[in-house]
């Protein structure tokens, strides 16, 4: 029988974020919605809004079917030229954010299908992640054990 399992990165708290929490579920995303509004981050990083409409596959407090959530998100190669970010200068320019202390706090892609475990608080007819802009504390990717265990033997 297959199993799921989540990887995180630093090591959380989980009784506090657990605690500060309306919902903490196993959540599918159902869709995605970019709202088109943006914030930035130092000069010219611009997080990109998102709203995620999320099923409930098992909740592990709280109660809900559906539910969607505002994040931001970091910006893709495409998005930081549109930005103004000089295309041969991309290259280095993304290597500089990949080693960004704050910046990998913030999801850099999700996906539709993608099934996630969740932190949420309520925020009027939305909920938001416990840790706020930093998503990624709050959003924890589930993997299957195949894939999980790939992805450890690829880190050695």
């Amino acid at each position: 029988m297959p199993a799921q399992g989540w990887l995180h990165m630093e090591s959380l708290d989980f009784e506090a974020l657990r605690e500060s929490a309306n919902l903490v579920a196993v959540v599918k995303v159902d869709r995605i919605e970019e709202t088109g509004k943006t914030k930035y981050y130092k000069d010219h990083v611009k997080l990109r809004e998102q709203v995620l409409h999320l099923m409930i596959l098992s909740a592990l407090k709280g109660e809900a079917e559906c539910v969607s959530c505002r994040i931001y998100r970091e910006p893709t190669g495409e998005e930081l030229i549109a930005d103004g970010i000089p295309e041969d200068q991309l290259r280095r320019f993304m290597l500089k954010l990949g080693v960004d202390e704050v910046l990998h706090f913030y999801p850099a892609q999700i996906s539709e299908g993608d099934i996630l475990l969740v932190y949420l608080k309520r925020d009027g007819e939305h909920y938001q992640p416990v840790t706020g802009d930093f998503t990624s504390r709050s959003l924890l990717r589930v993997l299957p054990s195949d894939r999980a265990n790939l992805y450890k033997q690829s880190e050695r």
